[in-house]
């Protein structure tokens, strides 16, 4: 459930880029939800299931 969500950060060029593992295994766009939640535009799954968000 998205209550098990973990939240990591990155450093990319100084700025941090919120990323979620456990939400692209959700029905429903789930990924693009948690980062606009957390500020961003919308987001991506990759090959391994990571939510990375992007920016406004």
């Amino acid at each position: 459930t998205v209550c098990y969500l973990t939240i990591f950060f990155q450093l990319v060029g100084g700025n941090e880029w919120p990323t979620f593992t456990g939400v692209c295994e959700q029905p429903g766009d789930w990924c693009t939800t948690q980062c606009q939640i957390t500020g961003g535009s919308g987001g991506m799954c990759n090959k391994v299931k990571l939510c990375i968000c992007r920016p406004l």
